[in-house]
């Protein structure tokens, strides 16, 4: 699996490439679509959500105006109010009543919130008059607690005109009341609700990180809501500063859209959000919008995708069709078409495999004929040479006396050259009788040489013997390990014949010689061999015909293998498929030993 991907990278499928090329070009479509529509939402869409932003500070900031507003609108009615500056004034109370008006729309943040929940009027002999949100109250509970009478006196010493001091849960804001001609005549007090002025600021909750401050006309901070710690100078910045647009600061290592703006009765209200939150704001608008064209670009890239394979079909059924051909099946066929390309590429495909057939059936088998023919006449060639030497040895030993070995020479010769020139038969024979054929030709050259040649045979298992080989394919090999290994060696020499059967269960014949090897070899000889310069020792001829004889009678997983060490020896493997000859008929067989053992001598 590994190795087959890696091909797939080496050289990948047109499919594939025709794939991934779809793939890629909506992949880059893709992401050149997001990149443009978030470029548009930010040019278009985040201007729009600053100012909302901008929108959401100056509101909190002008309610919180409205409130102080309506606080110094109720001042100013005081102070106008002679029935006010009147001293003992029976009607004070009443008045002051219907001054401050509390119960009004303009005091109600939230249902059941007041901005104002009391109102003290303290006149300079420090008699008051109150006016409650809390109608229910006894005149016990409006009075002024310790609390609120220390910040009275205190304010009363300062001197000031107008005090802002908090104490959880209210706001409260104190300030001297004049006449018309600038004399004080008494202190107002309004008692706020804490939680009224949170409120208010409430609707900056939808920016996570927002803070607001409340500074007095000195620029202490009375309320705030806020996780920034702000230094002095940037404390100071928001309290003194007033803008009549919202601007950018950098506070506390993050930057800040920020509104500062005096909200009245000497107070001042700065509004501050984190820039990180409206892009965040703004990648929620966006949001659907992306993912709209997300889906679309992907349905866009799912019909392509398909639309690709659909059309990819016909070369996916073009390689699954040529792995069959490769497979030697030619019969397989491609329909037609709709696609001008691919059905002509149907029809050559088609076309191909029919000629193929055709010279598979035609032409192939008239070359096995013809090579079986030129097989049959390679196994009966004879060499005129040896004929002669052998001949001539006949002769002599006639002439110089009338030995039985010279019966035995001529019987062996006479085997040897029956099975040579024998033009009838099967091309193979049982080992038995290929064992006897190269018996023959050693007796003759041990009739010739003497005691300088020495033959063995030795065979694993005797059932072996009925196996099929091609016939003087062992013969042959037994006289090149004598011709050409042998006799040119000084001193005497061995040719082993061994059978056997390998782990696969191949038959195994193995010709070794102690002779004089190949000359400048040692180890594996590569096949065919190389035919030397004419008046060579060595003409290779017979290895090279049992080369081509067994590559054309069992194909490539068997043959022949060779090896060699220079004045050591050759060693010749041959791998043969076992093939009994058991069913052979009996008298075909009888007449088959006939013609081997006729003229032959029996030991």
């Amino acid at each position: 699996m590994r190795e087959r991907c890696r091909n797939w990278i080496r050289t990948p499928s047109l499919r594939g490439q025709l794939i991934w090329l779809s793939v890629s070009s909506v992949l880059v479509t893709l992401l050149i679509s997001l990149l443009i529509l978030v470029l548009l939402i930010s040019n278009v869409m985040g201007p729009f959500v600053n100012r909302e932003a901008e929108f959401a500070m100056q509101t909190v900031s002008q309610s919180l105006s409205t409130k102080t507003q309506l606080l110094e609108d109720i001042l100013l009615r005081v102070c106008k109010s002679p029935q006010m500056a009147a001293e003992a004034s029976d009607t004070r109370s009443e008045q002051f009543r219907s001054l401050v008006d509390i119960y009004s729309d303009k005091n109600i943040v939230a249902p059941g919130l007041p901005f104002v929940e009391m109102a003290y009027f303290v006149d300079m002999q420090e008699a008051f008059d109150v006016v409650s949100y809390h109608e229910n109250l006894s005149n016990e509970q409006l009075r002024l607690d310790e609390d609120n009478l220390a910040r009275y006196q205190a304010f009363r010493e300062s001197g000031a005109d107008v005090q802002c001091t908090a104490g959880a849960p209210y706001l409260y804001i104190i300030f001297t009341a004049y006449d018309r001609w600038a004399d004080p005549f008494g202190t107002v007090i309004f008692v706020v609700n804490q939680s009224a002025v949170t409120s208010i600021m409430g609707k900056l909750a939808d920016y996570r990180g927002a803070f607001w401050y409340l500074f007095d006309k000195d620029g202490a901070v009375i309320l705030s809501e806020s996780a920034l710690h702000l230094n002095t100078e940037e404390q100071r910045e928001l309290a003194d500063t007033g803008h009549d647009a919202c601007y950018t600061r950098k506070l506390g290592g993050s930057r800040y859209l920020l509104f500062s703006e005096a909200s009245g009765m000497g107070l001042r209200c700065a509004v501050g959000v984190p820039s990180v939150q409206i892009l965040r704001l703004l990648y929620q608008v966006a949001a659907p919008y992306v993912i709209a064209c997300v889906l679309l670009l992907l349905a866009v890239a799912a019909v392509m995708f398909f639309a690709v394979m659909r059309r990819l079909r016909p070369l996916q059924e073009m390689t699954l069709q040529l792995r069959q051909v490769a497979q030697q099946n030619f019969s397989v066929k491609l329909p037609q078409y709709d696609c001008q390309e691919f059905s002509t590429m149907s029809q050559a495909f088609n076309a191909m495999t029919d000629t193929i057939d055709h010279l598979i059936n035609d032409v192939y088998e008239k070359k096995l004929i013809a090579m079986d023919s030129e097989l049959r006449f390679l196994q009966s060639q004879v060499n005129p040479h040896f004929m002669y030497n052998v001949l001539c040895s006949i002769a002599l030993m006639a002439q110089m006396d009338g030995n039985t070995d010279i019966q035995k020479m001529a019987s062996s010769f006479a085997g040897l050259t029956q099975a040579r020139l024998s033009s009838g038969g099967d091309i193979k024979i049982p080992l038995a009788q290929e064992l006897q054929y190269a018996k023959f030709y050693i007796e003759l050259q041990q009739m010739r040489f003497g005691n300088k040649i020495s033959y063995q045979v030795s065979v694993s298992d005797e059932a072996l013997l009925s196996c099929l080989v091609p016939k003087l394919t062992l013969e042959m090999l037994v006289e090149n390990a004598v011709g050409h290994g042998i006799e040119p060696k000084e001193g005497p020499g061995t040719v082993r014949v061994s059978v056997g059967c390998t782990e696969n269960g191949a038959l195994e014949l193995v010709v070794t010689d102690d002779g004089v090897g190949f000359a400048g070899q040692n180890g594996q000889i590569q096949l065919p061999l190389d035919l030397p310069a004419v008046g060579s020792r060595h003409n290779r001829v017979a290895l090279n015909t049992v080369y081509q004889m067994l590559k054309h009678l069992y194909g490539p997983e068997y043959g022949i293998r060779i090896t060699s060490f220079e004045n050591s020896g050759t060693k010749v493997t041959i791998l043969l498929p076992k093939e009994d000859s058991q069913h052979v008929q009996n008298s075909d067989r009888g007449r088959r030993g006939a013609d081997a053992q006729g003229p032959l001598h029996t030991d």
